[in-house]
């Protein structure tokens, strides 16, 4: 079996975030130098970086650079002003099973989309737990019975009435975490951008679990049509945690993305939350998820690993965020 090394990052590898931090990226003797107009404004040890958010405009990046973070398995998104992700870079460096990529590649249709459902029910689930622990219990589940389908009813039928019932949950479900009044824009520089944020932090943790679990980011589950491909599909399950979590900064007044909005997202991903199975991280649990999909892509068997984080009060989320609290 054909096999790259990876230089792996340490379990505590942080995100690093580039905002209006300084104009280039370079690489030397093994740190990740940050640099504005005064000079260097920071350095990183390539070993403490997990991946990198970049949003400020002009910023140029040096080659050196660039290959040390795709040695380490390091991605890079590329962000928009309102901190939507726009591009993403993959490493070529690092893991790589070509036996691996090719039974990604040769995915049966059926049980392709049979993994994306498993994900997409993981998600309905998380999300129902989120709205009930905001006080809105057995509001997803009322609006799906509404929906519930009659026996007899044609394919066309059945999928028209569950797209309806989607939309109906795509429309009401940021009322339910965020208020009455709040309106889902991505464009907007509201409390949107605090969810843009949240959402790009998990899709460059998502990304970081597949390239160590050596799959393609491309090649989604059941012919999947989402830009993100399976970057996408693993980001599913989690979803609601992340968007809790900036629905959580916006109650408590954080509408603009700063310093603090910025450390307490960050912080989520690696901070100890009480799990289905004990303490996880919603880090390790996209790892054991990649991991698990690529057990599924070489054998076969629909064997999905997944572990979610059981939110039953949302301000112990809250204190996570912000390094305290002792159960999640």
């Amino acid at each position: 079996m054909e096999q790259e090394t990876l230089l792996q990052a340490p379990a505590e590898a942080r995100i690093v975030e580039l905002d209006d931090a300084g104009g280039s990226v370079s690489f030397r003797h093994g740190d990740i130098a940050i640099v504005g107009e005064e000079g260097v404004i920071q350095r990183i040890p390539i070993i403490e970086i997990a991946g990198m958010v970049a949003r400020r405009p002009g910023m140029s990046w040096s080659g050196s650079a660039l290959a040390a973070l795709s040695e380490r398995g390091a991605g890079i998104v590329v962000c928009d002003a309102n901190y939507g992700s726009r591009m993403l870079s993959w490493p070529m460096s690092g893991r790589r099973w070509p036996s691996r990529i090719r039974a990604q590649m040769a995915l049966d249709g059926p049980f392709g989309r049979y993994l994306l459902r498993c994900l997409a029910k993981a998600r309905d689930d998380q999300r129902e737990m989120v709205v009930a622990a905001m006080g809105r219990a057995n509001a997803l589940k009322a609006l799906r019975k509404s929906g519930k389908l009659t026996v007899g009813a044609s394919r066309v039928s059945r999928n028209r009435k569950r797209d309806d019932i989607e939309d109906k949950i795509r429309r009401q479900y940021w009322s339910w975490l965020a208020g009455r009044s709040f309106r889902r824009n991505p464009s907007k520089a509201d409390g949107n951008a605090v969810i843009n944020f949240a959402r790009t932090m998990l899709r460059i943790e998502a990304t970081r679990a597949v390239h160590k679990a050596a799959l393609h980011p491309s090649i989604g589950l059941g012919g999947t049509q989402r830009k993100g491909g399976l970057v996408d599909d693993l980001m599913l399950p989690y979803l609601p945690v992340a968007d809790l979590a900036a629905a959580l900064l916006i109650a408590t007044g954080q509408h603009r993305m700063d310093e603090t909005a910025r450390a307490a997202i960050t912080r989520l991903f690696t901070a100890p939350l009480r799990g289905q199975r004990g303490l996880m991280q919603i880090r390790t649990g996209l790892e054991e998820l990649a991991k698990s999909l690529a057990h599924c892509f070489e054998t076969g068997e629909a064997r999905l690993d997944i572990n979610l984080p059981v939110i039953q009060d949302p301000s112990a989320i809250y204190d996570r965020m912000f390094g305290g609290g002792e159960n999640a």
